[in-house]
């Protein structure tokens, strides 16, 4: 009975869990300086990011900032559209 409310719950969890498609810009190049000790698949996920976010600002990729914090020990990638005029 257990391990069957446990596959339920389970299986309610993942049903929330939407896939996305996304062609990640092989342009993207990430500042060494800022990804020295980055696990790669962190790295991955800011590209994506990066990729998404160009879309929805209808910008160049290098025209975002973006920062990853760790909030319970998650990696969360916070991406802004740069306004400065430089």
């Amino acid at each position: 009975m257990l391990a069957e409310k446990t596959l339920l719950a389970e299986r309610e969890r993942y049903k929330s869990i939407k896939v996305i498609d996304v062609n990640i810009d092989p342009d993207i190049v990430l500042d060494e300086k800022h990804t020295q000790n980055m696990p790669d698949y962190i790295k991955d996920n800011v590209k994506i990011t990066l990729t998404i976010a160009a879309q929805k600002y209808n910008c160049h990729w290098s025209e975002l900032i973006w920062k990853v914090v760790f909030v319970d020990g998650m990696p969360i990638i916070e991406v802004k559209k740069n306004d400065t005029d430089t």
